[in-house]
């Protein structure tokens, strides 16, 4: 069963990797980096602005390390055919789970050493932490990442997806008392409290040997999981195994009503509707707005602000161009009286109006955040550019690849 599991997870790796091309891109890395660089920037300032010991600091500390903790949850890779074919060999999973935890466990642990290395300039200048302190943390918090992930297997055997009680207090109660008595009494202390309780969590994870599977919410947790990831890659290319649903959303009649119901606009009619209507780009494309929003509002810095704009109008743009061959697939479509000419056009603008529409919410938001003017016009200029770029030639391009 270990082999199949290290199969499974030799052709997950293939499958992420090649999502991770796309996330990746030139144009995103160099963002990233001007991100990056800027949030850190950021960072040093509001330390240097720390007095110390101050009643919010340890508190903040406890939230953030208690986020990271749920954070890299357990990766069975499990499949819906399992339940049927797998169900003779159902005794011998325990093997498979013990390659799926090993795997989780590190890629969890490399999630919580990024938010310990995080903070430890914060926990050092704000409550006078030195290195005997931040590494009996980092055991800590390791402790509680295996304790959490254990009882994350513990779940799959015992029938315990509807003991929410239960999974509240193993899952938050209890590492939040143990980080509570680490940044309030004593580390140390906290690190064998949490060795306890978690060789408490192995041993009860070692009894599922000779346990039943819970199979629903086994499949079930594992596809949430990988909805969550084809989520995240649907913010920079299509996803398949995503599926969208269409809703009604006849608050946005008024909407539709506004374009021209001839001929020539056969396909804006149908591309904003479906757009608009399809949870899949549809909702994504409000996601991405309102979260750039958020960001222009939130972030301290004017450059970062701006920049932020910059990358979600890119995204957005790149988002919306694969759904030009959305109606490709039906046959009606392909005896309608319009040529593939009036089709790219109709297409091209609906994304302009659509980006137009983001454009707008932005230069909003920067002018509440009160981002200097000279700054919001060279942001303009850029998605100008951006807009033009994505919808003229790189359009141009790739309806030119699809019709080939």
């Amino acid at each position: 069963m270990n082999k199949i599991f290290q199969k499974r997870l030799s052709n997950h790796l293939i499958e992420m990797t090649k999502y991770l091309k796309y996330v990746f891109n030139d144009f995103f890395v160099i963002a990233l980096m001007f991100f990056i660089g800027g949030l850190g920037y950021a960072y040093s300032g509001f330390l240097k602005q720390l007095s110390g010991n101050l009643w919010w600091e340890r508190p903040v500390a406890i939230v953030v390390l208690l986020i990271g903790l749920q954070l890299g949850g357990l990766a069975t890779l499990v499949k819906s055919a399992d339940k049927v074919f797998m169900a003779p060999k159902e005794y011998q999973f325990h093997s498979y789970f013990s390659g799926a935890f090993i795997y989780s466990l590190v890629m969890g642990m490399i999630i919580d050493l990024i938010t310990w290395f995080v903070l430890m300039p914060f926990l050092s200048v704000s409550i006078g932490w030195g290195i005997s302190q931040l590494i009996g943390l980092l055991l800590v918090i390791l402790l509680l990442k295996t304790g959490w992930m254990s009882y994350q297997v513990v779940k799959l055997y015992f029938q315990l997806n509807h003991h929410v009680v239960m999974a509240f207090v193993t899952e938050w109660v209890l590492p939040l008392i143990i980080l509570v008595l680490a940044l309030y009494f004593n580390v140390w202390a906290a690190a064998l409290l949490a060795l306890l309780i978690t060789a408490s969590l192995l041993y009860a994870a070692s009894l599922t040997k000779n346990e039943l599977l819970n199979w629903n919410y086994t499949i079930n947790h594992e596809d949430a999981r990988m909805n969550r990831i084809y989520h995240f890659y649907s913010l920079f290319t299509e996803v398949p195994e995503l599926s969208g649903r269409i809703h009604r959303r006849k608050y946005l009649d008024p909407v539709f009503k506004l374009l021209k119901r001839d001929q020539g606009h056969l396909y804006s009619n149908l591309y904003l509707r479906s757009l608009l209507r399809d949870s899949g780009p549809g909702s994504l494309y409000f996601r991405l707005v309102i979260i750039a929003l958020i960001l222009v509002l939130i972030i301290p810095n004017q450059i970062i602000g701006a920049l932020m704009t910059v990358i979600f109008v890119y995204l957005v743009g790149f988002q919306l161009i694969p759904f030009y061959e959305h109606f490709d697939s039906n046959v009606f479509t392909h005896i309608y009286p319009v040529n593939q000419k009036r089709q790219l056009q109709n297409f091209r603008a609906i994304v302009q109006l659509l980006l137009l529409f983001e454009c707008f919410v932005l230069l909003i938001a920067m002018l509440i955040a009160r981002i200097t003017i000279p700054i919001i016009l060279i942001t303009m200029v850029v998605w100008l550019i951006e807009g033009y770029v994505l919808t003229v030639p790189y359009l141009n391009k790739k309806a030119k690849q699809i019709r080939n």
